[in-house]
């Protein structure tokens, strides 16, 4: 996928202290598909949307606001 663009704003979201999805896997995305957004959730686990939402939200806001 490397250089071939993605055909809608992808935002890839990962958090530090994932158990269910390692950090490792957001750098490997990042770097197969560099039109993403990338935004690493510290303190922040694979549930995001429950134990950080005032960080996950904001980015969510951003990217679907027309």
């Amino acid at each position: 996928m490397t250089g071939a663009g993605f055909p809608v704003p992808l935002l890839l979201m990962y958090a530090r202290r994932d158990p269910t999805v390692p950090p490792r896997f957001g750098e490997t995305f990042r770097e197969r598909i560099p039109d993403a957004r990338f935004v690493w959730l510290d303190e922040a686990s694979h549930f995001a949307h429950v134990d950080a939402p005032e960080r996950l939200v904001p980015h969510l806001v951003e990217i679907l606001a027309p």
